[in-house]
């Protein structure tokens, strides 16, 4: 005669903690991994303003004014997002 136990499978609340705690460990993976490339890539980006000069026309009743600046990447980044 064949014996028929019943055998319980994992129940509705162990299966629940599993794929919870599973899917917070992976969660908190990308979260870490994400933060550490954006961080990584702003430490390598650096602009620095050169030799900024403002003209102002005074002799016009408009009082017109214009400037220049030149920027340079003093950082290892050539590509700013």
């Amino acid at each position: 005669m064949i014996s028929l136990k019943k055998r319980r499978a994992l129940g509705g609340i162990i299966s629940t903690l599993i794929i919870l705690v599973g899917s917070v460990i992976l969660g908190t993976g990308v979260v870490t991994h994400t933060t550490n490339l954006f961080v990584t890539t702003l430490q390598m980006a650096s602009l620095s303003v050169q030799g900024p000069m403002m003209w102002v026309n005074q002799t016009n009743a408009n009082n017109i004014a214009w400037g220049a600046v030149g920027i340079k990447n003093t950082g290892d980044a050539t590509n700013f997002f």
